[in-house]
């Protein structure tokens, strides 16, 4: 009888340990799918550079469109001119004539008495070219092209009109009287530094 209870015990004990060995030899219910790594973006096609490079000292030709005189301007006043031509580079438009521009009376004297001349030194500041502006420099009276009176002296029946170059404004002394520039003037300036500016399409 006592046999009979230690077989049944072993019988027992090897079904517990049987299902032991089943269950750790069962596959692992398999890991739910994860989803897949999103494939890296193919790397953005490198924008294209836009026309066009406009180097530093590109020359512009503007038109001052206010008239400034050394009698009722003053040092720090501004004053509007536009592009006189377009600015083309490459072949390609980016600033059409008539682009505006903004520029600063630097320095203004009236007349005074035992004639000493009135005086003006202005130059050009920027110009505003789709929202953007576009530093001036170098502000010279007259056409580039053709007959630039930037460094010569321009006589009149009523005035002799000296232009001396500082820096980058100009300056016109005239004697015994005061200084006027009529709107319609023509001058050229050159840009500060380089700009990339999109082409008028």
């Amino acid at each position: 009888m006592r046999y009979q209870r230690l077989a049944a015990a072993a019988a027992v004990a090897t079904i517990f340990v049987a299902g032991e060995v089943r269950a750790q030899e069962a596959p692992a219910p398999p890991a739910e799918a994860t989803p897949a790594e999103a494939a890296p973006a193919p790397p953005a096609e490198a924008a294209a550079t836009a026309c066009c490079t406009v180097p530093a000292r590109t020359l512009v030709e503007i038109e001052i469109t206010d008239t400034i005189s050394s009698k009722t301007n003053h040092n720090g006043d501004s004053f509007a001119f536009r592009l006189a031509e377009p600015l083309v580079i490459d072949g390609r438009t980016v600033a059409p004539a008539g682009t505006p521009g903004v520029g600063e009376v630097v320095h203004a004297a009236r007349a005074r008495a035992m004639g000493k001349a009135g005086e003006l030194i202005l130059a050009a500041r920027h110009i505003e070219i789709g929202g953007r502006q576009v530093r001036l420099r170098s502000f010279r009276y007259g056409p580039s092209q053709g007959h630039d009176i930037s460094n010569a002296t321009l006589i009149t029946t009523s005035v002799v009109a000296a232009v001396v170059p500082i820096l980058t404004p100009i300056a016109f002394l005239v004697a015994g009287g005061e200084v006027n520039i009529p709107a319609g003037t023509r001058a050229n300036a050159q840009t500060a530094v380089e700009v990339v500016l999109a082409p008028i399409e």
